[in-house]
């Protein structure tokens, strides 16, 4: 197979999936790096709420025939999002009264290893032929 051909299977070039992946990846860096103030106080009642809130609409969706996760081909846009989350992140401003839990760094990694594994499942999966 060529080289174009797989990059464009395992990144297809639509608009959509490409933007939600990279999005989705580097939002959820996002919301894993930066932690709460200490002043903020989680009330006991909120993550079981939050918890039955995300599984009401897990079945909704289910119902409804949505997908539940993300189509095989946004892994990879989403992974690029992580890496670059994990480039871009040490570039803010914190100032030492914020320490993260997450360094920008295992971002960088978790997205480069999904992108790995994405690329490599595309490869395994690729149609054979004589014209590929």
């Amino acid at each position: 197979m060529k080289l174009t051909t797989w990059l464009s299977r395992a990144f297809p070039l639509e608009r959509r999936p490409a933007a939600g992946g990279l999005l989705s990846g580097f939002l959820l860096a996002v919301v894993l790096w930066l932690p709460l103030p200490e002043a903020v106080k989680i009330p006991a009642w909120l993550p079981p709420v939050l918890l039955l809130a995300a599984l009401a609409v897990l079945l909704v969706l289910y119902a409804a025939g949505r997908p539940l996760l993300a189509p095989p081909h946004v892994l990879g846009w989403r992974g690029l999002g992580l890496a670059a989350a994990g480039l871009l992140l040490p570039l803010v401003p914190l100032g030492g009264a914020v320490r993260t839990a997450s360094p920008p760094a295992a971002f960088l990694a978790a997205g480069l290893l999904l992108i790995a594994i994405h690329l490599i499942k595309t490869w395994r999966t690729a149609p054979t032929g004589s014209g590929s």
